[in-house]
């Protein structure tokens, strides 16, 4: 019987492409590379999968995954974009000052048993080529849709480099919407944290 991870992993399908031309503007990819939590938390019965704002994925609000996205423009259309994603799939210890921040998809799972992390890439690249494919044929609204229902800290005290407010989710484009006492912020590159009270 498997585990919820693993229909997890499973759902997400195989046959990954690790390169695709998108014609999109640089507000087009925020985000492009997180929706699949949706889709995951959709699936995964009692299992808490949220997206970080802007790049961090966790599992019961400790850091699973880190996405990275470098992207090389032509005034303002992206000529191409390199996603790197960072997965925590086998690891079960950590360092005392990760201890309560960190998790892997084994650590999550019933009875700890190791994944194949052949068969998990594949069906992360195979996710990540479909959400582009949306992208590219649907445009960012599709995207920035499927993470709204799946933000971590909406509602709640954050703070970043630059101040401090609560987080009110991420506007069309895909950048966080910070309400602070001078208002609604817009950011576009930030790193976000909680406020702990």
């Amino acid at each position: 019987m498997k585990t919820q991870l693993e229909q997890l992993i499973s759902a997400l399908g195989s046959s990954p492409t690790a390169v695709q031309r998108v014609d999109a503007t640089s507000a087009d990819i925020h985000g492009v590379e997180a929706p699949q939590v949706g889709e995951l938390a959709a699936q995964g019965e009692g299992v808490a999968l949220q997206v970080k704002w802007p790049n961090d994925v966790w599992i019961e609000r400790r850091k699973c995954a880190g996405i990275l996205v470098e992207s090389r423009t032509i005034g303002m259309r992206i000529d191409s974009v390199i996603i790197g994603v960072g997965l925590n799939v086998n690891r079960t210890q950590w360092p005392t000052e990760l201890a309560n921040t960190a998790t892997s998809l084994r650590a999550e799972q019933d009875g700890g048993e190791p994944f194949n992390r052949a068969d998990v890439l594949a069906a992360v690249l195979s996710h990540i080529e479909r959400w582009v494919e949306r992208l590219s044929r649907d445009g960012a609204a599709v995207v920035v849709n499927a993470l709204r229902p799946n933000l971590a800290l909406v509602g709640e005290s954050v703070r970043w480099e630059d101040g401090e407010g609560i987080f009110d989710g991420i506007d069309p484009s895909g950048a966080a919407r910070v309400r602070t006492d001078a208002g609604v912020l817009s950011l576009h590159a930030a790193h976000i944290e909680p406020v702990e009270r």
